[in-house]
């Protein structure tokens, strides 16, 4: 769910290979993609209390960009979202999962925006 909300996303703006296609066939005028390497570490339906429960996604993010010196780390960051549950049961979880998921996207993307944007390519 999360990996299909992230390339959703990110492909409105840019190029987006799952690790199986091949970066050769993105190379344009000699250039290789910046490469976004994430590793989720955390997706939870927590509960506070029997009447309170919450979404909790947590992911690192690290932006590399290749050089001919070798890679390049533009930026790593870690990214926490809770979102409370409607309802302290598995349809609210759900939701507060679904919140979360989508806020810690608009913030990676934003983030990565920022990122490509201080340290363009040369």
């Amino acid at each position: 769910m999360l990996r299909q909300r992230l390339r959703d996303v990110l492909s409105e703006r840019r190029m987006v290979l799952g690790p199986e296609e091949s970066a050769t066939i993105s190379r344009s005028k000699g250039e290789v993609p910046d490469t976004l390497r994430i590793s989720l570490d955390e997706f939870s339906h927590y509960f506070d209390s029997a009447s309170a429960s919450g979404g909790l996604v947590r992911l690192r993010a690290t932006l590399i960009r290749a050089t001919p010196a070798g890679d390049r780390v533009l930026g790593q960051r870690l990214f926490t979202v809770r979102s409370p549950a409607p309802s302290a049961d598995a349809p609210g979880g759900v939701k507060a999962l679904i919140a979360a998921s989508d806020s810690v996207v608009a913030e990676l993307v934003q983030w990565v925006d920022q990122l490509q944007q201080q340290q363009p390519r040369q």
